[in-house]
Protein backbone atom coordinates (compact mmCIF):
# COMPACT_ATOMS: atom_id res chain seq x y z
CA UNK A 1 0.00 0.00 0.00
CA UNK A 2 1.59 3.31 -1.26
CA UNK A 3 0.59 6.43 1.24
CA UNK A 4 0.91 9.61 -1.12
CA UNK A 5 1.68 11.77 1.93
CA UNK A 6 2.46 10.75 4.97
CA UNK A 7 1.93 13.36 8.06
CA UNK A 8 4.47 13.54 10.65
CA UNK A 9 1.80 12.44 12.94
CA UNK A 10 1.37 9.22 11.28
CA UNK A 11 4.74 8.93 11.15
CA UNK A 12 4.91 9.04 14.98
CA UNK A 13 2.37 6.67 15.19
CA UNK A 14 3.56 3.87 13.19
CA UNK A 15 7.18 3.82 14.70
CA UNK A 16 6.05 4.03 18.43
CA UNK A 17 4.03 1.32 19.17
CA UNK A 18 2.68 -0.41 22.60
CA UNK A 19 3.60 -3.91 23.26
CA UNK A 20 0.59 -6.04 22.54
CA UNK A 21 0.52 -9.89 23.18
CA UNK A 22 -0.29 -11.92 20.20
CA UNK A 23 -2.58 -14.81 19.71
CA UNK A 24 0.13 -12.56 16.94
CA UNK A 25 2.28 -15.02 10.76
CA UNK A 26 5.11 -13.77 10.49
CA UNK A 27 5.89 -10.35 8.67
CA UNK A 28 9.29 -10.77 6.49
CA UNK A 29 11.43 -8.33 5.41
CA UNK A 30 12.06 -10.53 2.07
CA UNK A 31 13.80 -9.26 -1.44
CA UNK A 32 10.87 -7.79 -3.69
CA UNK A 33 10.89 -10.13 -6.02
CA UNK A 34 10.19 -13.47 -3.45
CA UNK A 35 7.60 -11.56 -1.43
CA UNK A 36 4.26 -12.28 -3.09
CA UNK A 37 5.62 -15.69 -3.92
CA UNK A 38 6.66 -16.56 -0.65
CA UNK A 39 3.45 -15.38 1.53
CA UNK A 40 1.43 -18.13 -0.58
CA UNK A 41 4.13 -20.74 -1.21
CA UNK A 42 3.40 -24.28 0.03
CA UNK A 43 4.75 -25.49 3.32
CA UNK A 44 7.41 -27.37 1.54
CA UNK A 45 8.12 -24.32 -0.67
CA UNK A 46 8.66 -21.94 2.64
CA UNK A 47 11.17 -24.70 3.91
CA UNK A 48 13.24 -24.25 0.82
CA UNK A 49 13.08 -20.92 1.27
CA UNK A 50 14.33 -20.95 4.50
CA UNK A 51 16.78 -23.43 4.13
CA UNK A 52 18.28 -21.25 0.83
CA UNK A 53 17.79 -18.15 3.18
CA UNK A 54 20.10 -20.03 5.88
CA UNK A 55 22.88 -21.43 3.39
CA UNK A 56 23.21 -17.66 2.04
CA UNK A 57 23.69 -15.93 5.26
CA UNK A 58 25.11 -18.14 7.44
CA UNK A 59 28.08 -20.37 6.63
CA UNK A 60 28.16 -23.62 8.21
CA UNK A 61 24.87 -23.44 9.42
CA UNK A 62 22.71 -27.03 7.96
CA UNK A 63 19.39 -27.11 6.86
CA UNK A 64 16.38 -26.36 9.00
CA UNK A 65 15.22 -30.51 10.48
CA UNK A 66 11.74 -29.05 12.42
CA UNK A 67 9.37 -27.59 10.36
CA UNK A 68 6.93 -29.94 10.42
CA UNK A 69 6.85 -29.84 14.44
CA UNK A 70 4.83 -25.94 14.09
CA UNK A 71 1.22 -25.77 13.92
CA UNK A 72 -2.05 -24.09 14.47
CA UNK A 73 -3.48 -23.95 17.79
CA UNK A 74 -7.06 -22.49 17.72
CA UNK A 75 -6.41 -18.46 16.91
CA UNK A 76 -2.76 -18.57 17.29
CA UNK A 77 0.46 -20.96 17.19
CA UNK A 78 1.71 -24.14 19.02
CA UNK A 79 5.48 -26.28 19.07
CA UNK A 80 5.07 -30.31 18.92
CA UNK A 81 7.34 -31.18 21.01
CA UNK A 82 6.95 -34.92 20.77
CA UNK A 83 5.73 -37.75 22.74
CA UNK A 84 2.42 -36.42 22.45
CA UNK A 85 3.42 -32.62 23.82
CA UNK A 86 2.82 -29.44 22.63
CA UNK A 87 4.08 -26.08 23.69
CA UNK A 88 2.37 -23.17 23.07
CA UNK A 89 1.39 -19.69 25.00
CA UNK A 90 -1.29 -19.73 27.65
CA UNK A 91 -2.71 -17.36 26.52
CA UNK A 92 -4.20 -19.24 23.13
CA UNK A 93 -5.50 -21.83 25.15
CA UNK A 94 -5.74 -25.49 24.99
CA UNK A 95 -7.24 -26.72 21.35
CA UNK A 96 -6.59 -29.51 18.84
CA UNK A 97 -2.92 -28.97 17.12
CA UNK A 98 -3.31 -28.78 13.26
CA UNK A 99 -0.66 -29.88 11.47
CA UNK A 100 0.54 -28.42 7.78
CA UNK A 101 -1.48 -31.24 6.01
CA UNK A 102 -4.52 -30.56 7.59
CA UNK A 103 -4.95 -33.19 9.86
CA UNK A 104 -6.02 -32.28 13.34
CA UNK A 105 -4.89 -33.92 16.89
CA UNK A 106 -7.61 -33.55 19.98
CA UNK A 107 -5.98 -32.16 22.71
CA UNK A 108 -6.28 -33.85 26.75
CA UNK A 109 -7.84 -31.36 28.25
CA UNK A 110 -7.26 -32.55 31.80
CA UNK A 111 -3.44 -32.13 30.65
CA UNK A 112 -2.98 -28.36 30.12
CA UNK A 113 -0.34 -26.92 32.44
CA UNK A 114 0.09 -23.32 32.83
CA UNK A 115 3.81 -23.09 33.58
CA UNK A 116 5.12 -21.30 36.86
CA UNK A 117 7.45 -18.33 37.63
CA UNK A 118 10.35 -18.79 40.33
CA UNK A 119 8.19 -16.98 42.85
CA UNK A 120 4.85 -19.41 41.91
CA UNK A 121 2.77 -17.11 39.74
CA UNK A 122 1.45 -17.98 36.38
CA UNK A 123 3.70 -17.51 32.85
CA UNK A 124 2.33 -17.13 29.57
CA UNK A 125 3.71 -20.49 28.50
CA UNK A 126 1.69 -23.18 28.74
CA UNK A 127 2.18 -27.56 27.61
CA UNK A 128 -0.57 -29.86 26.80
CA UNK A 129 -0.88 -33.68 25.61
CA UNK A 130 -2.51 -34.66 22.25
CA UNK A 131 -3.76 -37.86 21.14
CA UNK A 132 -1.33 -39.22 18.38
CA UNK A 133 -2.59 -41.93 16.58
CA UNK A 134 0.48 -44.91 15.59
CA UNK A 135 -0.05 -44.16 11.80
CA UNK A 136 0.01 -40.31 12.00
CA UNK A 137 2.45 -38.07 10.49
CA UNK A 138 2.83 -36.77 13.37
CA UNK A 139 3.79 -40.04 14.55
CA UNK A 140 6.96 -40.16 12.48
CA UNK A 141 8.57 -36.93 13.90
CA UNK A 142 11.00 -37.02 16.32
CA UNK A 143 11.44 -34.85 19.81
CA UNK A 144 12.68 -31.55 18.82
CA UNK A 145 16.48 -30.75 20.63
CA UNK A 146 15.74 -28.10 23.83
CA UNK A 147 18.28 -25.35 24.39
CA UNK A 148 18.54 -24.26 27.93
CA UNK A 149 20.80 -21.32 26.86
CA UNK A 150 21.18 -18.84 23.84
CA UNK A 151 24.02 -16.82 22.96
CA UNK A 152 22.74 -13.03 21.90
CA UNK A 153 25.35 -12.84 18.58
CA UNK A 154 23.55 -16.32 17.66
CA UNK A 155 20.76 -16.60 14.22
CA UNK A 156 17.28 -16.64 15.98
CA UNK A 157 14.74 -18.41 13.17
CA UNK A 158 10.73 -17.86 14.02
CA UNK A 159 8.45 -19.69 12.88
CA UNK A 160 4.85 -18.78 13.01
CA UNK A 161 0.93 -19.78 12.04
CA UNK A 162 -0.20 -16.23 11.98
CA UNK A 163 -0.93 -13.62 9.82
CA UNK A 164 1.36 -12.09 7.03
CA UNK A 165 1.93 -8.75 5.43
CA UNK A 166 0.72 -7.35 2.33
CA UNK A 167 2.73 -7.43 -0.84
CA UNK A 168 3.76 -3.63 -0.75
CA UNK A 169 5.85 -2.35 2.07
CA UNK A 170 4.85 0.76 4.04
CA UNK A 171 6.13 3.55 2.21
CA UNK A 172 7.02 7.29 3.40
CA UNK A 173 6.34 9.00 0.08
CA UNK A 174 6.18 12.81 -1.18
CA UNK A 175 3.56 12.63 -3.82
CA UNK A 176 4.69 9.44 -6.48
CA UNK A 177 8.35 9.39 -5.21
CA UNK A 178 8.70 6.71 -2.13
CA UNK A 179 11.46 8.05 -0.23
CA UNK A 180 12.08 5.01 1.82
CA UNK A 181 10.25 1.70 3.29
CA UNK A 182 9.07 2.19 7.20
CA UNK A 183 8.15 -1.29 6.88
CA UNK A 184 4.95 -3.70 6.20
CA UNK A 185 1.23 -3.88 6.29
CA UNK A 186 -0.06 -6.77 8.38
CA UNK A 187 -2.66 -8.63 5.95
CA UNK A 188 -5.51 -10.84 7.45
CA UNK A 189 -4.02 -13.98 5.81
CA UNK A 190 -3.21 -17.51 7.77
CA UNK A 191 0.03 -18.61 6.95
CA UNK A 192 2.89 -20.95 8.39
CA UNK A 193 6.37 -18.20 7.96
CA UNK A 194 9.19 -17.94 9.36
CA UNK A 195 11.82 -14.71 10.17
CA UNK A 196 15.15 -15.16 10.58
CA UNK A 197 16.67 -12.80 12.78
CA UNK A 198 20.88 -11.83 13.15
CA UNK A 199 20.46 -12.14 17.15
CA UNK A 200 18.53 -11.53 20.29
CA UNK A 201 18.39 -9.47 23.27
CA UNK A 202 17.88 -10.59 26.97
CA UNK A 203 15.43 -8.84 29.09
CA UNK A 204 15.92 -7.96 32.74
CA UNK A 205 12.46 -6.82 33.04
CA UNK A 206 9.01 -9.42 32.65
CA UNK A 207 6.70 -9.13 30.26
CA UNK A 208 2.90 -9.29 31.29
CA UNK A 209 0.45 -10.00 28.40
CA UNK A 210 -3.21 -10.11 30.54
CA UNK A 211 -5.05 -12.19 32.90
CA UNK A 212 -2.64 -11.83 35.64
CA UNK A 213 0.56 -14.16 33.27
CA UNK A 214 3.87 -12.44 33.44
CA UNK A 215 6.95 -14.19 31.75
CA UNK A 216 10.71 -14.61 31.58
CA UNK A 217 11.43 -13.13 28.02
CA UNK A 218 14.15 -12.42 25.56
CA UNK A 219 13.17 -10.70 22.63
CA UNK A 220 14.05 -9.75 18.87
CA UNK A 221 14.20 -7.09 16.61
CA UNK A 222 12.36 -6.28 13.47
CA UNK A 223 15.43 -5.31 11.25
CA UNK A 224 16.29 -4.22 7.86
CA UNK A 225 18.09 -6.95 6.96
CA UNK A 226 16.94 -9.27 4.18
CA UNK A 227 14.97 -12.20 5.86
CA UNK A 228 14.82 -10.45 9.55
CA UNK A 229 11.53 -10.63 10.34
CA UNK A 230 8.39 -10.01 12.80
CA UNK A 231 5.65 -11.59 14.32
CA UNK A 232 1.90 -11.17 14.06
CA UNK A 233 -1.75 -12.06 14.98
CA UNK A 234 -1.71 -15.78 14.98
CA UNK A 235 2.06 -16.20 16.03
CA UNK A 236 1.47 -16.31 19.83
CA UNK A 237 2.78 -20.02 20.52
CA UNK A 238 5.54 -20.19 17.93
CA UNK A 239 8.77 -21.30 17.88
CA UNK A 240 11.71 -19.63 18.28
CA UNK A 241 14.94 -21.71 17.50
CA UNK A 242 18.74 -20.66 17.43
CA UNK A 243 21.89 -23.24 15.82
CA UNK A 244 24.01 -24.21 18.82
CA UNK A 245 27.36 -24.71 17.37
CA UNK A 246 28.98 -26.47 20.22
CA UNK A 247 26.48 -29.35 19.83
CA UNK A 248 26.13 -28.86 15.53
CA UNK A 249 22.04 -28.90 16.29
CA UNK A 250 19.17 -26.47 16.02
CA UNK A 251 17.38 -25.79 19.49
CA UNK A 252 14.31 -24.68 20.39
CA UNK A 253 14.75 -21.76 22.70
CA UNK A 254 11.53 -19.86 23.13
CA UNK A 255 7.56 -19.22 22.35
CA UNK A 256 6.55 -16.52 21.11
CA UNK A 257 3.75 -14.49 23.04
CA UNK A 258 3.87 -10.88 22.25
CA UNK A 259 4.85 -7.99 20.17
CA UNK A 260 5.42 -4.09 20.06
CA UNK A 261 2.83 -3.42 17.26
CA UNK A 262 -0.45 -2.67 16.71
CA UNK A 263 -2.45 -4.51 14.55
CA UNK A 264 -2.46 -2.74 11.11
CA UNK A 265 1.35 -2.26 10.44
CA UNK A 266 4.92 -3.16 11.36
CA UNK A 267 7.40 -0.77 11.32
CA UNK A 268 11.24 -1.48 11.26
CA UNK A 269 12.69 -1.38 14.94
CA UNK A 270 9.39 -3.49 16.28
CA UNK A 271 10.23 -6.40 19.01
CA UNK A 272 9.08 -9.92 19.26
CA UNK A 273 9.03 -11.20 22.80
CA UNK A 274 9.48 -14.15 23.31
CA UNK A 275 9.00 -16.93 26.45
CA UNK A 276 12.56 -18.14 27.81
CA UNK A 277 12.24 -21.88 28.11
CA UNK A 278 15.52 -22.03 29.99
CA UNK A 279 13.83 -20.14 32.68
CA UNK A 280 11.21 -22.90 33.43
CA UNK A 281 13.29 -25.82 32.35
CA UNK A 282 12.03 -28.26 35.34
CA UNK A 283 8.81 -28.01 33.79
CA UNK A 284 9.29 -29.17 30.43
CA UNK A 285 10.26 -32.54 29.08
CA UNK A 286 13.10 -33.01 27.87
CA UNK A 287 14.79 -29.77 28.79
CA UNK A 288 18.47 -30.42 29.84
CA UNK A 289 19.45 -30.41 33.63
CA UNK A 290 22.30 -28.10 32.90
CA UNK A 291 19.85 -24.69 32.33
CA UNK A 292 21.51 -22.16 34.34
CA UNK A 293 19.13 -19.18 33.57
CA UNK A 294 18.05 -17.54 35.96
CA UNK A 295 13.89 -17.47 35.87
CA UNK A 296 13.28 -15.01 39.10
CA UNK A 297 11.52 -11.72 38.43
CA UNK A 298 12.79 -8.82 40.58
CA UNK A 299 11.44 -5.70 37.61
CA UNK A 300 8.25 -4.35 37.33
CA UNK A 301 7.02 -5.71 34.48
CA UNK A 302 6.76 -4.48 30.50
CA UNK A 303 3.13 -4.13 30.59
CA UNK A 304 1.22 -6.26 26.87
CA UNK A 305 -1.55 -5.77 25.71
CA UNK A 306 -3.60 -9.07 24.26
CA UNK A 307 -4.00 -8.93 20.80
CA UNK A 308 -5.15 -12.06 19.75
CA UNK A 309 -7.04 -12.80 16.09
CA UNK A 310 -10.39 -11.45 16.90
Amino acid sequence: MRIPRLAIASIIYTIISVVSSTGWSMVNHLPAAQTAEQKDAHPERQLQGLNHAIGDQFAGVPAFPYWDHVGSVGMGSGIYLGNGYVLTSAHVGCYPFCFHDGSHYEPDYASWTVLKNADGSRSDLALFRIQVRASSALAKLGRIALGGSRQTNNPVLLIGTGYTQGTQPLTLSSGSTALGVLGYQIERHRSTAWALNHGSQSLEQPVATGRNLSTHCFTTQFERTFFAGQAADGDSGGAAFTYNREQNRWELVGCIIAVSQPRASVAFGCRTYLGELGAYASQIPGMPATTVVDGSQKNAPIQARPAAIQ
